[in-house]
């Protein structure tokens, strides 16, 4: 473990955020067939502050996928933005700069708390980091990253091969129980009427969590809901 008594976002992904284009342009070569110059062009670029179409303090940017926010916000369309080509660089860059803290922030919430986890679902968790996070730090869990979209799954895979976890199932559904339920930077994708608490009825979302969760299962929920404003 590292000086935090966790394994950090750099120490396991072998880079800082601003750096990760490195390891993003061989994944995205690898799984999809994608040139450097078009990953460089179109879909991860230097934040320059000169876009109108995007405004963010990250030091990377998605172009592709910033396109998709004036239909998504019109909408609220899952299943179209899900399924769209150029979402995924929305759901990396995401899981770059918003994600790792909460994921570090729950393995040094069960540290603290003794509680060594044999199952963890890691809900709508896109290209993995959190799930990747999760299993470097937790070598004797089992990790299943829950997601439907077919190449934010192969992300997943890319990167555990590359970092050598065995630990991490990439899966479209869960799979019977779990001892911890995690879900960051998601809930911003569901209408804000079905916001609400985990274990109210009346959310779907709620519902389908917690058909696998057993009496003691702990649950995770983050997000930077301002990022939807």
């Amino acid at each position: 473990m590292g000086k935090h008594g966790y394994k950090t976002f750099s120490e396991v992904f072998g880079f800082g955020s601003s750096k990760m284009h490195r390891l993003l342009v061989r994944c995205a070569s690898d799984c999809f067939g994608m040139s450097e110059d078009e990953f460089y062009t179109d879909h991860w670029v230097q934040n320059e502050g000169t876009s109108e179409l995007i405004r963010s303090n990250r030091p990377w940017v998605t172009p592709s996928a910033a396109a998709l926010d004036k239909r998504w916000r019109a909408t609220r369309d899952c299943n179209w933005l899900y399924t769209h080509p150029d979402y995924k660089w929305d759901s990396v860059n995401c899981s770059i700069y918003c994600s790792p803290g909460s994921a570090l922030g729950l393995v040094k919430w069960l540290g603290s708390n003794e509680y060594q986890p044999r199952r963890i679902m890691d809900f709508g968790a896109g290209p993995g980091f959190t799930s990747i996070l999760l299993a470097a730090n937790l070598p004797n869990t089992e990790i299943h990253h829950v997601e439907i979209n077919p190449e934010l799954k192969a992300m997943c895979r890319w990167f555990a091969r590359e970092l050598g976890l065995d630990n991490v199932k990439t899966v479209n559904e869960a799979e019977g129980e779990y001892d911890v339920i995690s879900a960051f930077e998601v809930i911003e994708h569901f209408q804000a009427e079905g916001l609400v608490g985990v274990g109210d009825p009346m959310t779907p979302t709620d519902q389908h969590l917690l058909s696998h969760a057993h009496d003691d299962t702990v649950f995770s929920y983050a997000t930077e809901w301002g990022a939807e404003k």
